[in-house]
């Protein structure tokens, strides 16, 4: 028997995920990373501080791409801030086009890594270490050196509307809840219900999911 995952299905009953998830908004920056000759930057938007002493910014990043080789093997990066009107770079950066650095002016920061020059201000890092987090993989980085570049307003998450693409990822969610990988089909969920002790609630949830997503 297969147990469903909870925190999928939870997700799934949220209505306009996808649009609250950008309520938790903080900037958009452009990530540049290094290992020796090679170079590459790439757009995000899950960065924040998370220590005053020693001065420590996490950064979600998906370990599939490209940039995460570069970033496990040099380790280092810098975390460029855009400004209001970069909307256009926060794009390019977070296409998979080849030689996305071409074109731009780049600085090189304390630890080698790439700084983007128009960016309003930047952070030179090196990765302390990482952690699991989902689909994605947390670079926990300590600030090195840092300063203010050019004047302006950041850009914030949730003035891009889906650059991301995060609607598309919820939807795939939802049609996980839909199929039979995600619980085992209604059977599966019915078992699990009862393994927790609640088997009373069973029925009452699945007429629920059965008419929220057709089950």
């Amino acid at each position: 028997m297969k147990l469903i995952h909870l925190h999928i299905l939870v997700t799934c009953m949220i209505e306009n995920i996808d649009s609250l998830f950008k309520q938790i908004s903080l900037g958009v920056y452009v990530i540049g990373v290094s290992d020796g000759e090679r170079h590459n930057a790439f757009t995000a938007a899950c960065v924040m501080q998370v220590s005053f002493n020693p001065p420590l910014l996490a950064i979600s990043i998906n370990p599939e791409h490209y940039s995460y080789q570069l970033l496990k093997a040099g380790g280092i990066c810098t975390v460029n801030v855009l400004s209001l009107d970069q909307s256009a770079i926060a794009e390019h950066f977070g296409s998979s086009a080849k030689d996305k650095m071409a074109g731009f002016q780049w600085q090189k920061g304390t630890t080698g890594a790439p700084i983007l020059s128009e960016s309003l201000a930047y952070f030179d890092c090196q990765v302390s270490h990482y952690t699991d987090a989902g689909d994605h993989k947390i670079a926990v980085c300590k600030v090195i050196a840092a300063a203010r570049l050019n004047e302006g307003c950041p850009l914030l998450y949730n003035q891009t509307g889906d650059m991301d693409g995060s609607s598309e990822l919820y939807k795939n969610l939802v049609d996980q809840i839909r199929g039979e990988g995600c619980c085992g089909g209604m059977t599966g969920l019915k078992d699990f219900f009862y393994v927790i002790g609640a088997a009373d609630l069973a029925e009452t949830v699945l007429v629920v999911l059965a008419n929220e997503f057709a089950l």
